[in-house]
């Protein structure tokens, strides 16, 4: 009896949560299929609209500075390379937002690079606190972005529209930055779509790695995609599929600085298949397209 009770302590715990992590999949696109669509409709997603082909070569709404910042900014998240970028001419900057261990918002690509940027030598991987980063302060190599830091910076710059991923928590992201129509988020999933929706930010943007995320943005004619372009490379269905949706209006922003970030894919694409790029190295001012 010993060793039923035992064996049943083992696996029936892991075959409830099974269960239950099924039934909640159920009920969550069960969510998606009653009231995506409606609150798609109720938005006015103004900041994303598709660019038809381009008139001005130059246009900052083309661009998205790539982890806050170009060049040597570029993955940092850090105050000084959000004010680079704003000082290059960009409206539309992108931050990886991220929860310390003790709550507090931080902007930073991974843990690793916010090691580095602050000084710490351990490469280690894993979430530090608020308090732990600000022990560090005399070693800071570039000045970390706190929520504070970044409300700051959206009320100094009110041309400044902030895009993020990584953080899917919407209702904390609301109340930490009561920004939301200055903000384009990137959701992981039709369910993130609607729970991002409900929480007040206008302007969603799904999270596509294959045709069949496109598919589905097709049908809940959702505003935005944010794209890897390293499938305009792989997948043709992908690619044709991207032009009809831009061409319907679908806002396709693309990153994968190795293929997008190339004269020839921004050339061939940008108005015509996307809308944007999350670029690594070109500014609105210096672009291939000022050339073409």
């Amino acid at each position: 009896t010993g060793m039923c009770a035992g064996a049943a302590w083992v696996f029936y715990p892991s075959s409830v949560c099974k269960m239950a992590a099924k039934a909640e999949h159920h009920i969550h696109r069960a969510d998606v299929k009653l009231h995506l669509n409606s609150y798609v409709q109720q938005n006015k997603a103004n900041l994303l609209q598709a660019n038809g082909a381009y008139q001005d070569a130059n246009r900052s709404d083309y661009w998205i500075a790539h982890g806050g910042g170009i060049g040597a900014f570029v993955y940092c998240n850090s105050k000084e390379a959000v004010l680079d970028a704003l000082q290059r001419g960009f409206r539309y900057i992108e931050l990886d937002l991220h929860f310390t261990t003790d709550g507090e918002l931080v902007a930073a690509h991974d843990w690793v690079r916010l090691r580095q940027i602050i000084g710490d030598a351990r490469a280690a991987d894993t979430p530090m606190s608020k308090s732990e980063i600000m022990r560090f302060k005399e070693n800071w190599r570039q000045t970390p972005l706190f929520a504070e830091d970044i409300r700051q910076l959206m009320q100094d710059y009110p041309n400044m529209v902030l895009v993020t991923d990584k953080c899917q928590d919407f209702k904390r992201l609301s109340k930490e930055l009561p920004y939301q129509q200055r903000m384009i988020v990137e959701a992981s999933g039709c369910y993130n779509c609607l729970q991002a929706m409900r929480n007040g930010f206008f302007n969603v943007a799904l999270s596509a790695w294959s045709a069949n995320d496109l598919r589905l943005a097709r049908q809940y004619k959702l505003p935005g995609v944010v794209l890897s372009a390293k499938c305009f490379e792989d997948e043709q269905e992908t690619e044709a599929l991207a032009q009809e949706l831009h061409k319907e209006g679908c806002c396709i922003m693309v990153h994968w600085a190795s293929v997008c970030d190339q004269p020839a894919f921004i050339r061939k694409h940008l108005g015509v298949s996307i809308s944007r790029i999350y670029t690594d190295a070109w500014s609105p001012s210096n672009s291939p397209l000022s050339s073409h």
